[in-house]
């Protein structure tokens, strides 16, 4: 039976009762204050915070967050700390997540670039804590982000001012170091013009002098004042052909380099100096004309010894001519029996003393020939011909040497009604050279095929013969003076070395072309093109 309390007792317990209810309600208040204060400085706060589970799931995210992020509502909810932090960046913050859970450290700090829903990023201060449960478990993680873009820009821009001022120095210092090497470069140039015998010129883009050094003392007779400024045009030599001058002037307005343009320079006190002018065109980066850099060399030296050395060789080979001349025609005499009957050995010796004046004879004529080729006095009779009869009757002409050889001349197509203008015995003599080389340079019993074509609006005349070809190292040799190949049988083929040089100087003087095509061990076809008449 429960003991009945007394009335002081009952008033105790009561006023334990409402005294514990007293203070549960001043607690329920300050637990709520707390809250509103939390709300207030969680949604009014100028920094962005976040709350997040320990699994990484957002909780709650406050309005200044979405703000910086571009997101708000359930889009930033819905957001992963690996969707709004860089990359290069995420890896810091995990780990700073993983110290925190694990009790290594209480707060956790790091920069970091944010993602924006824009596409664009952001710099952010990042500061991590958790919270507890009351059993020492962990509840969640509260995210504070400072957006610092302002200070991490300057930041930046300070770097990249430092690294320009870096550049900038080294620029300064390699700007320096260029600008010796150009002042050296420049002395070095001004020390060899001024050394050397030639002349140093420029053009602008107007073609108009716009620098001239004048070389050595042997040049310093010219005035060159008077070119500067003035175009190339206006300063035409005296003497000079109109057409040579012409051509010169298409070739410096189509921007073209040219080699050894000579022209004669008469002083003040009448004498006449050559000058060798050579130059090349300038482009800029964008391939803009700019002008002309050359040089222009003294050659009249040159040219009187030059013009002595082919008086000397005219001369001498003239003296040769007439005693060789007469002692073939007294060896011919004797070969024939104008003496009577002779011994075999003896006559075979004539025949051989007979072929070698033969040969000095054509070693002497070609000279000549090309003495005068080269001063410009061999005389041409241009007329209208028909090619194809003037080759047909070099082939004709020349059986002989086809025989002499063993070889056989195969006349192709000859194109009808194919005229040029051109010399009928300076071009047999052309053919004459080519069907020689040829026949020196085939086997006994080979063919040598000549024909002639219409190429591209010009007469073509070819010589094919399938020898030994040309070796590539001999190529760039082969229209040069004195140029000689032994015959691929070992044969004692003769020849002066001149007979393609001539060739060549004869096609020119037509205004025509000349070249071959060689396979080694199979054969070579030369060839030459010249203008069709209309």
């Amino acid at each position: 039976m429960e003991k009945p309390r007394k009335d002081g007792e009952e008033e105790t317990t009561l006023q334990r009762i409402l005294g514990l209810e007293f203070e549960l309600d001043a607690l329920t208040r300050e637990i709520h204050d707390s809250e509103d204060r939390f709300e207030a400085v969680f949604n009014q706060s100028a920094v962005g915070i976040l709350l997040s589970a320990p699994e990484g799931r957002w909780l709650r995210a406050n309005r200044k967050l979405g703000e910086i992020l571009g997101y708000h509502g359930n889009d930033l909810i819905a957001l992963r700390f690996q969707s709004i932090i860089h990359p290069d960046d995420l890896n810091t913050h995990l780990d700073l997540l993983s110290r925190l859970e694990a009790g290594e450290i209480d707060v956790g700090e790091h920069e970091a670039r944010l993602l924006l829903k824009d596409g664009s990023t952001t710099w952010s201060f990042i500061t991590i804590s958790l919270v507890r449960e009351a059993k020492g478990e962990l509840d969640y993680f509260v995210t504070v982000f400072e957006h610092i873009w302002r200070r991490a820009q300057t930041e930046v821009s300070l770097l990249e001012s430092k690294e320009l001022l870096r550049q900038a120095m080294q620029d300064v210092s390699h700007r320096r170091h260029v600008e010796k090497a150009l002042r050296e470069n420049e002395k070095r140039f001004r020390d060899f013009s001024e050394a050397g015998s030639d002349w140093f010129w420029e053009f602008d883009k107007d073609l108009c002098y716009s620098f001239l050094a004048p070389g050595s003392e042997s040049v310093h007779e010219y005035d060159t004042s008077e070119f500067i400024g003035k175009p190339r045009s206006a300063v035409k030599p005296e003497g000079i052909e109109e057409s040579r001058w012409q051509a010169h002037l298409d070739d410096l307005n189509a921007h073209r380099p040219f080699r050894d343009f000579i022209q004669p320079r008469q002083l003040e006190d009448g004498s006449v100096r050559w000058l060798s002018v050579s130059g090349k065109p300038l482009f800029d980066e964008n391939g803009t004309f700019t002008g002309y850099r050359g040089t222009a060399t003294d050659i009249t030296e040159h040219r009187k010894l030059d013009r002595m050395k082919r008086e000397f060789v005219a001369t001498v080979s003239h003296e040769l001519r007439t005693p060789l001349t007469s002692i073939k025609g007294s060896l011919g005499l004797v070969v024939d029996g104008a003496l009577g009957q002779l011994p075999e050995d003896v006559i075979n010796l004539l025949d051989v003393a007979q072929r070698n004046t033969e040969r000095l004879i054509n070693l002497v004529n070609d000279i000549l020939d090309m003495e005068k080729l080269d001063s410009g006095n061999m005389e041409f009779d241009f007329q209208t011909l028909d090619l194809s009869g003037v080759v047909r009757e070099a082939v004709e002409i020349n059986k002989g040497l086809a025989e002499e050889f063993s070889v056989e001349f195969i006349l192709g197509d000859l194109a009808p009604e194919l005229t040029v203008r051109g010399d009928s015995r300076r071009l047999t003599q052309a053919v004459t050279n080519l069907l020689s080389n040829a026949a020196k340079f085939s086997s006994e019993g080979d063919k040598v095929e000549i024909a002639v074509c219409r190429n591209d609006g010009m007469a073509r005349v070819s010589v094919t013969d399938h020898g030994s070809g040309v070796p590539e190292e001999f190529r760039e040799f082969i229209f040069g003076r004195f140029a000689q190949l032994n015959a691929s049988d070992n044969r004692q083929t003769g020849g002066t070395g001149l007979g393609l040089s001539i060739t060549k100087s004869i096609v020119e003087k037509h205004d025509g072309t000349i070249g071959f095509d060689s396979d080694v061990d199979i054969g070579t076809t030369f060839f030459f093109t010249l203008p069709v008449t209309k």
